[in-house]
């Protein structure tokens, strides 16, 4: 068997949308019009403006520190 028989995509469709990343099965990073949102579980953790790469480390930083990311 080939790698991809072994492993078969079951789901080819079920993507992640281009603007939505998965950090882990709690935390996922959205980003649309310019402005990117940090959710856990659900609530918004986290809003900023794109560009702002101060305001991103420290959400990132956040998630360590709350023990929600590596």
């Amino acid at each position: 068997m080939s790698g991809s028989e072994k492993n078969p995509d079951f789901f080819p469709e079920a993507r992640n949308p281009e603007n939505v990343r998965a950090i882990n099965n709690r935390c996922m990073i959205r980003t649309q019009e310019g402005h990117t949102v940090v959710i856990v579980s659900g609530i918004i953790l986290a809003q900023y403006p794109s560009e702002d790469s101060m305001a991103e480390a420290h959400a990132m930083v956040n998630l360590v520190e709350q023990g929600l990311a590596d």
